[in-house]
Parts: structure tokens; sequence; C-alpha cells
């Protein structure tokens, strides 16, 4: 049910966007179509203004239709892409460029036709239709204009079909970039989708991990402290020591050293990993941690100061901390890392300081 919902929060900005791209388009068409519109009106206006011109600078004489026919047959505007009506007052076609004389015969009344009842009315008039002649979309231009001794209207009308299919196109690439647009989104929104649950499943995994690690190091803890109070002498205490401290501290030479009762000296008694490389026995002086009373790590960022207990070996990194029992120092516990600048993790030292503790509360 979860992973139901978790994908339709996922496909939610999807949806938006499609919603978004949907309407963007349609605005877009509706701009598209009244731009053209208007561009094919500006063009039919312009051409018709140029043949009423041309009439009135000419005056023919429409004296029959085939003289009207003929006439604005030879007008410059005449071509394949505009064609010229003259229609007389009672809606008759008396000369059309597109039609034959006989074809002219036969042609229906043009009475209804709306651009000739607002041209006729107020003298301008303009529709958009079908042609059944041309079979094709036609922008019609209307004029009513007196010619010899009665009234005319003159219609000039141009195809829709170059600019529509212009449209077409446009529209064609718009769709096809916004469903791309819309793949890509799907596709990336799928992908990181799929790399953030395996993020926060691999996270998860690593914090399961943590968690175990943590409960395994407290469980080694308190099994270190009950086996060292059950301890009768120091050889039991170095096997509990050998076999469990490493498991919490992993592989680091570390060792015990004890303060001796006059309290001049400090002697090893237990150690873990390999031979311990530093002095067994030391005085207090020689170790930096009891002279600062707290712990010391011989190599980091502001300081290479190593240990006299460890001059033995160059470029040591080592961690010494001080056991302390009721506010007197009794010891202190070392750990090798090895030579040379060795990061020593933060977790590292705070488990120990952790078996520090435990050392102190079971000595």
């Amino acid at each position: 049910m979860s992973k139901l919902i978790d994908k339709k929060w996922q496909m939610l900005p999807v949806i938006a966007l499609s919603v978004c791209m949907l309407v963007g388009l349609y605005g877009f068409y509706i701009t598209l179509e009244k731009s053209i519109h208007d561009s094919v009106r500006r063009t039919t206006e312009s051409l018709l203004a140029d043949v009423i011109y041309e009439i009135q600078e000419d005056a023919p004489s429409f004296v029959s239709s085939q003289t009207i026919d003929d006439y604005i047959g030879d007008l410059t505007q005449a071509d394949a892409d505009a064609r010229i009506q003259v229609i007389n007052g009672f809606g008759t076609v008396v000369g059309d460029t597109a039609l034959s004389d006989r074809a002219l015969v036969d042609l229906d009344n043009h009475a209804d036709r709306p651009e000739f009842i607002t041209a006729w009315e107020t003298g301008v008039g303009e529709d958009v239709r079908f042609s059944s002649v041309l079979s094709v979309d036609m922008f019609y231009s209307a004029r009513k204009m007196y010619v010899g001794d009665q009234d005319y209207v003159i219609v000039l009308a141009v195809p829709m079909h170059h600019l529509k299919s212009i449209t077409y196109q446009l529209m064609g690439i718009l769709i096809g970039l916004a469903l791309l647009s819309l793949a890509i989104l799907v596709t990336t929104s799928v992908w990181s989708h799929r790399q953030i649950t395996l993020s926060v499943t691999a996270e998860k995994q690593k914090q399961d991990e943590r968690i175990r690690q943590r409960t395994l190091e407290i469980e080694l803890m308190h099994r270190l402290a009950n086996m060292l109070a059950a301890c009768n002498n120091l050889i039991e205490a170095q096997r509990v020591v050998e076999d469990i401290v490493p498991r919490i501290l992993g592989k680091v030479n570390g060792s015990i050293s004890l303060m001796r009762s006059s309290r001049n000296q400090l002697v090893t008694q237990l150690d873990w990993g390999e031979a311990w490389p530093g002095s067994r026995s030391f005085a207090p002086d020689e170790c930096w941690s009891l002279r600062k009373g707290r712990s010391h790590l011989s190599i980091e960022a502001f300081h290479n100061l190593s240990c006299e207990h460890m001059a033995s070996i160059e470029q040591n990194q080592t961690l010494c901390i001080p056991l302390t029992a009721h506010g007197n120092t009794i010891g202190i516990m070392h750990l090798y890392f090895g030579q040379g600048e060795i990061e020593v993790d933060e977790i590292t030292t705070q488990l120990a300081y952790s078996v520090a503790e435990h050392l102190v509360g079971t000595g």
C-alpha cells in the first residue's frame, strides 16, 4: 500500500506538468490560429484594396458577365492563390477568376453568404469557410463599390491551407518536444526515485550495521568487565584481555601499565595484539598523558610529540589514556597504531575511553 502511495506521489509532478503542457499547447494553438487569421486578413485586405484601386482607376464598363469576367481575370492580383469575385446586388456572381464562363452560369446565388450580406449593408465584410469549388478553407474579404451605374460587391478570397499547414507543422514540432520532455521527465523521475530508494536502503543498512556494531560493543564491554572481575590473577586477566579487547578495538597493539605503590614507576601488566614495542617500565614523567592529566595522541594536526616510553620507535602513533580511580592515577592504557601520520577515528577513540573506564571499574 505504501509503495502504491509513493508511486502516486512520484507521478504527481508528471501529471501536473502534463496538464500544464496541454493547457500551454492549447493556448499556443489558439494564439497561433488568431495570428494566422490576422495575417491572412491583412494580406487579403491589402490585395482587395489594390483591386478596388485598379477598378477605380480603370473605371471599366461592366456591361456583361463576359466583360466582367475577362476584366478581373486580367488583374495582377488574380493568381493561383487569390480568387476574385464580382457579385451584383441580387447575389448573382457575375465574375469569378476561379471558374470558367460555363461554370459561372451554374454557380449558386451568393446572396446568403455572410461576407456579401455584411458588405452590402455596411460596405465591408469577411468570412472564413470551406470552399466546395476549390476544396480548401478560404478567407473571404468583401467590399461594396459603385462601378458604372450599379453597386457591386467585390470579393477577394485566399486559401488558408498553406498557413494551416505551417500551423500543423509547428504544433507537431511542439507536441513532439512536449512528449520528449515528458518522456525525459518520467525517465529521470523514475531513475532519481530509484536512486533515492537505493540510497535510503543503503543508508538504512549502514544504520542497522552501526546499531548492530554498537550493540555488540556494549555486550563485549559488559563481558570484559564481568570476566575481569572474575579473574583470580594476572595470568587469567591477560587471557581475558587478549581475547576480548581486540574484538572491541580491532587489530591494534595495546597494553596496560600500572603505577607501583612508590608512584615513581609504571610497569606493563597486560598487553594484547603483537609484542608491545614500547618500554615495559617507565617513570610517570616519561608519558605526556600523565603529565597533562588527560589523554595524549602523539601525532595530530597541531603537534608531533611522542612519549619517552615509546622513544624506541620513530614517528609512532600512540594514544595514551590515564587510568584514574577515586581521583588518583593508578596507571595508563597505551594503544599503538603504527608509524607515520595514521588517522585515529573518533569511534576508536571513544571505544578506547570506554575500555579504559571498564578496566578501572574492575581494577
